[in-house]
Order: C-alpha cells, then structure tokens, then sequence
C-alpha cells in the first residue's frame, strides 16, 4: 500500500498528523522514521517541520483552499 495522501483527507485528520510530527520530532525521531511511522510522504514532514520552526509557538494551521461556501 502506498503512502498516505495529505491532500484527500479531512482537516482532523491533517491537524492530527501535524501534531504528531512535531511531538516525533521533538522526541528525537529522524524525518525518514516519522514519515514511515505515520505512512506520508517525507517532503510533507519537512514542510510542517518548516512552518513549525517559523512559528515555533504554535503548530502551522492549514490555509482552506477551494471554492467559498454559499
């Protein structure tokens, strides 16, 4: 089975991955062993780690992308 793809699941669903990155990372993990533990793709673990370092107070929030509602 392929890698998890970030851009078809739900929002939870990234947040959650998003935290995760940061909490492996700050226990030590390398990105190659956070990207097999959490099955994605190693360019998105650099990207949140990225944003992260930016903004190291928080955790980096998604911009909605799409169409408005109504």
């Amino acid at each position: 089975m392929g890698k998890m793809n970030m851009k078809k699941v739900s929002l939870d669903i990234r947040a959650y991955v998003r935290a995760r990155i940061v909490d492996f990372k700050s226990k030590g993990y390398d990105v190659k062993g956070i990207s097999e533990l959490l099955n994605i793709n190693v360019d998105y673990v650099y990207q949140v780690l990225k944003k992260y370092c930016q903004n190291a107070t928080s955790l980096p929030i998604e911009k909605v992308h799409g169409r408005k509602v109504g």
